[in-house]
C-alpha cells in the first residue's frame, strides 16, 4: 500500500492515497466567522469552496506549525451519501511512501464513539518507531463530516 506520512503533534500518521485527492503547499486560509476552532477556514480550490480543517486542533494539539513541511492534504469523504472535499491541514508531510501492512505488527486500535469523537487509527510499529494508520472517516468523526457537509451547502 502506498501512504503519505505527517505529524499530528508527537504522532506519526500514515494515510493511504487512495483517500487523498491531492497534496497542495500551505496556501492562505481565509478565516470564516463562527466555524469550530478546529475549521481555519476555506480555500478556493479549483473553483469550489473547500474547509481546511487543522487536524492539530481536532486532536487538542498546539495548531500545526507553520512551516515549510506544512501542507493541506485535500481528501474525499462522504457524508449521509454524498462525497465533498475537505482539506486537512498537517505538518510534516512527507512524499508518498511504501507501506506493507501484513508486514507491520499491529496493536489495538483504541475504541472510540465515531460518532463525536475522532481517532488516530490503527497502532502499528514500523521501523521508525510506532505509526497510525488513519482512515478520513476516523480523523474527521460523524459530527465533525455532518458540520463540515452543512457549511459546503451554504457557501
Amino acid at each position: 500500500m502506498l501512504v503519505v506520512t505527517f505529524q499530528i503533534g508527537e504522532h506519526r500518521i500514515a494515510m493511504d492515497i487512495r483517500q487523498i485527492v491531492q497534496v497542495i503547499p500551505c496556501i492562505p486560509v481565509r478565516p470564516v466567522a463562527f466555524s469550530a476552532t478546529w475549521q481555519t477556514g476555506v480555500i478556493i480550490f479549483r473553483g469550489n469552496v473547500i474547509p481546511i480543517v487543522d487536524l492539530a486542533l481536532v486532536f487538542g494539539v498546539e495548531s500545526c506549525p507553520s512551516r515549510l513541511s506544512t501542507r493541506i492534504i485535500l481528501v474525499e469523504t462522504d457524508h449521509l451519501g454524498r462525497s465533498m472535499i475537505v482539506g486537512l491541514l498537517a505538518a510534516q508531510v512527507s512524499d508518498v511512501t511504501s507501506m506493507e501492512e501484513s508486514h507491520a505488527k499491529h496493536f489495538k486500535e483504541l475504541p472510540t464513539d465515531a460518532g463525536t469523537q475522532p481517532s488516530l487509527g490503527k497502532v502499528i510499529l514500523d521501523d521508525v518507531g510506532i505509526l497510525n494508520l488513519a482512515h478520513v472517516n476516523q480523523l474527521l468523526s460523524t459530527a465533525m463530516r455532518d458540520q463540515l457537509s452543512r457549511f459546503q451547502e451554504v457557501a
